[in-house]
């Protein structure tokens, strides 16, 4: 009876070692998916990386643990030692079949990619991606003719350019205008308004007269002056360092405020 106990622990002891074990590969895992391409010495100062330390030394205690019960095990064999071990090995890869056939189901094109939920996908195939990608930069370097490179931000709309498409204008301000050569002035007496973000705000895809910043203007009447600093592709942190090079010399209207349009 007292062995029966004993095993009954052991067998316990076994499953709690083998779930440790697996959670500290997945935690690991995901913790070096944050850490992208930082260096360890900076990775190891941040959380995900404190998270990856603690899940490598559980990873190291559990894996000695289940070892030191297989040794165990072969001297005072268990008749469930085996099962457990299978069994939870057949539970594992019956998850990730059913979170893959989940995701698979549950994803959807969004753009140029996949997302499944919020979250975007990694590509299936990056060499297919990467060709993708190639051909529209091929099939771009004449619609993209109004952008220009730029040192701080990486690219910018440049001044006096049209798309080869006849689509979008920029002044010799650099900003989106409905015709090439438009100058523009601080307006005296007026409210100037500068727009800064991403395709959405350049208005990428539609005429001047359809983009929201136009429509703006328009609702806002003659007493305010919209300027439309979008560049397609940018990020927040593009788009902050183009209000402070282009857009702040415009002097709009609540200084350095910002305002986050959803």
């Amino acid at each position: 009876m007292v062995r029966d106990v004993a095993l009954s622990r052991r067998d316990l002891l076994l499953l709690a070692l083998l779930f440790l074990l697996e959670t500290a590969i997945v935690v690991t895992l995901k913790a070096l998916h944050l850490k992208g391409d930082r260096p360890f010495d900076v990775f190891f100062s941040t959380k995900p990386g404190l998270v990856f330390f603690c899940a490598g030394i559980i990873f190291l205690i559990a894996g000695a643990g289940i070892i030191n019960l297989y040794l165990a095990n072969r001297h005072s064999p268990s008749r469930y030692f085996r099962p457990i071990v299978a069994m939870n090995l057949v539970t594992v890869l019956l998850m990730l079949v059913a979170g893959e056939v989940a995701v698979r189901a549950g994803s959807r094109i969004y753009r140029d990619g996949e997302v499944f939920g919020n979250v975007e996908l990694a590509p299936k195939n990056w060499e297919t991606t990467k060709a993708h990608y190639r051909a529209l930069l091929e099939k771009a370097s004449g619609d993209l003719s109004y952008l220009i490179y730029d040192a701080r931000m990486g690219w910018s709309v440049g001044p006096n350019r049209r798309s080869a498409n006849g689509l979008y204008s920029s002044g010799p301000e650099a900003i989106r205008v409905p015709h090439e050569e438009v100058p523009l002035t601080i307006s005296e007496g007026k409210t100037t308004i500068a727009l800064v973000g991403d395709s959405y705000t350049f208005g990428e895809e539609v005429k001047y007269e359809n983009s929201w910043g136009y429509h703006l203007s328009q609702l806002l009447g003659g007493e305010v002056q919209v300027l439309n600093f979008g560049v397609p592709g940018y990020g927040v942190g593009q788009a902050y360092l183009r209000y402070e090079k282009d857009a702040k010399r415009w002097k709009p209207k609540g200084g350095d405020s910002w305002r986050i349009l959803p």
